[in-house]
């Protein structure tokens, strides 16, 4: 089942007639907070930290996300999502998806220390702030491989990635390039287009 397939699912069940942006990141919002556990708006719950939030829309990204059928084989038993941070990110990543499946295979959450390493071995890779100046070299080392690039550097979109996390006061959002997703073979669906803050 494609992204938009799953997301017309998903805002059916709810009951939601899926016919304007606001309502569809609402939802989008919701599914978030299933996916981590947060069932209740009671203000006395712990609320999670920006790394959860991050790791959830990691996580719902890639539900929306297809890949050329060479990248992503029916007799792959992983999705791998590749993490270059100097951070404890990759463990608050494991934890949020233990147990989760993504298109039918396991979720694998693997740390790289460059992204000559990880271009072979991921389907996806996050890259830390922390990881910033190194941003041109990494974009280069990739080059047309068919990963999805995710990360919360700033401007990231405009430097070449796919998605990139904002903030917009205490809240998240995210910019996506679908550009650079199509050059790769990559097919962003257009259900997530529409919930991003800005599109190049």
């Amino acid at each position: 089942m494609n992204g938009d397939a799953i997301l017309m699912q998903s805002l059916r069940h709810y009951g939601v007639n899926p016919i304007t942006r606001k309502r569809l990141w609402r939802i989008f919002l919701a599914l978030l907070a299933i996916f981590m556990g947060f069932t209740s708006l009671d203000a006395r719950a712990e609320q999670p930290t920006e790394d959860q939030v991050r790791a959830a829309f990691i996580y719902n990204f890639a539900k929306y996300v297809e890949w050329p059928e060479s990248a992503l084989r029916d007799e792959d038993k992983s999705i791998v999502i590749g993490v270059l941070t100097e951070d404890d990110f990759d463990t608050v990543l494991s934890e949020s998806i233990w147990g989760k499946t993504l298109k039918g295979k396991k979720v694998l959450v693997k740390h790289f220390d460059t992204a000559e390493d990880a271009v072979a071995h991921c389907h996806i890779l996050y890259i830390d702030s922390s990881a910033s100046g190194y941003m041109p070299a990494i974009l280069d080392a990739l080059g047309k491989a068919p990963i999805l690039t995710i990360s919360n550097v700033d401007r990231f979109t405009a430097k070449g990635g796919m998605i990139g996390f904002v903030r917009e006061g205490a809240n998240i959002r995210f910019e996506i390039n679908e550009h650079a997703a199509e050059r790769v073979g990559l097919k962003i669906s257009s259900q997530l287009l529409k919930l991003a803050r800005t599109v190049r």
